[in-house]
């Protein structure tokens, strides 16, 4: 008996972060190259995740790959670290992405003013430049392909690079056979770094649009219903601790959600915390894929953060979003939506009116939530979910068919 010996394919993005939605776009993407006879092999650097996550529940998160039988490398801290994975693997095909692996910030002034005047701002790692997402260690080596699939760079701020910076970003996103972005905003500061390419450069989606297609394994409605004791039609809601609304807030969500046939659970983000209390509470630790089919088998989502967004619209289930991202101003009272991830997909298919900015959250009356969810399209959520579905597999399909 022979066997064929699979090619393995690496793939860099935040796929040990402490976030549900990280991890599942990682386990996507990793489904559907086993699927294509691929072995994926996730390259993991440690040197940028600072986390105030409970322990049990970071265990989950970076262990969730592993439990699911792939090649997790260990955090690789230097670029010798990360050229000894690649030989060790012989790898010769790269993904970078999807998620927010282009994000940047300018260094030229470190600091914010405060009460107390300018306060010293650390910068994160990730947002520093080069990283690796940009696969500095690299270089000019032809040897290797290299697809930027589905990146992001969050809110960066385009109007502060220095040629300087600008000139090392070309060079090294040249060295990319493939790029592909997740929104706009991301789409105009390439177009900054290499607008001889941008033509090329299309809109693609978050490989969590592919899930329900590539992973086997998500639980089924019954077992997560057994589990959390969760009987008849359910709203999920879910927000970062510093934004759960109050008591009084989600008491008339509740009386509105009853009224209609609808229990409220909530349910916590990585970090934990909450604000106020629901007809079902769920705790943490929580497993990335028991979230996601809380999310799948509920009738409506309410809360923070793009991938339970992604994961509504993927099952073609409402929601109401209180938007968190891009960029703000006035220490964080007023958000730019047309810098937000979440307003840029929603916006092509006309369902932006499903989001507000976290700070409306006082000024939109639980009865108008609800109105929000019940009076979504259900055509347009259906057609959505069925083309960002079939953008998906046609962009893998694109980038599988350059692989060595």
């Amino acid at each position: 008996m022979s066997f064929v010996k699979m090619k393995k394919v690496a793939i860099v993005t935040h796929c040990i972060a402490n976030n549900f939605g990280a991890n599942l776009q990682a386990l996507s993407t990793a489904c559907y190259l086993k699927d294509k006879g691929y072995e994926p092999i996730f390259i993991t650097w440690g040197d940028y995740l600072i986390t105030n996550t409970p322990p049990e529940q970071v265990k989950i998160h970076t262990t969730f790959l592993k439990d699911n039988g792939f090649i997790v490398s260990p955090p690789c801290h230097s670029d010798n670290d990360f050229i000894n994975v690649i030989k060790d693997y012989n790898i010769k095909n790269i993904i970078v992405g999807s998620d927010c692996v282009l994000t940047y910030k300018s260094q030229r002034f470190p600091y914010k003013l405060t009460k107390k005047g300018f306060q010293k701002v650390d910068l994160p790692k990730d947002y520093a430049f080069p990283n690796p997402f940009w696969l500095p260690y690299l270089r000019d080596r032809g040897d290797i392909k290299r697809f930027l699939m589905s990146a992001s760079c969050g809110g960066s701020d385009m109007g502060i690079i220095s040629n300087d910076i600008l000139k090392e970003m070309k060079e090294l996103i040249s060295y990319f056979d493939y790029i592909s972005v997740r929104d706009s905003f991301t789409k105009k500061f390439l177009q900054r770094i290499v607008p001889e390419r941008i033509k090329s450069i299309s809109i693609t989606p978050d490989p969590v649009f592919g899930f329900n297609v590539n992973v086997p394994n998500v639980p089924s409605e019954t077992t997560i219903r057994d589990k959390f004791n969760i009987l008849g039609d359910y709203l999920l809601i879910s927000f970062y601790k510093g934004n759960w609304p109050d008591q009084k807030w989600s008491d008339r969500l509740m009386d509105e959600a009853h009224q209609k046939g609808f229990k409220c659970v909530s349910m916590p983000m990585p970090q934990g915390g909450r604000n106020s209390s629901f007809d079902i509470d769920l705790n943490l630790p929580l497993d990335p894929l028991e979230w996601y089919a809380l999310i799948k088998y509920s009738k409506g989502y309410i809360g923070n953060n793009m991938h339970p967004v992604i994961v509504a619209l993927h099952n073609k289930i409402p929601f109401f979003s209180y938007n968190i991202h891009g960029r703000s101003i006035f220490r964080g009272r007023i958000q730019l939506l047309k810098t937000s991830k979440e307003y840029d997909l929603l916006k092509r298919f006309g369902l932006e009116n499903n989001l507000i900015p976290q700070p409306f959250i006082n000024y939109f009356s639980p009865k108008k939530v609800l109105s929000r969810i019940l009076t979504i399209d259900k055509k347009v959520l259906s057609e959505a979910s069925e083309k960002l579905q079939q953008d998906y597999l046609s962009m893998m399909e694109s980038i599988i068919f350059k692989f060595i």
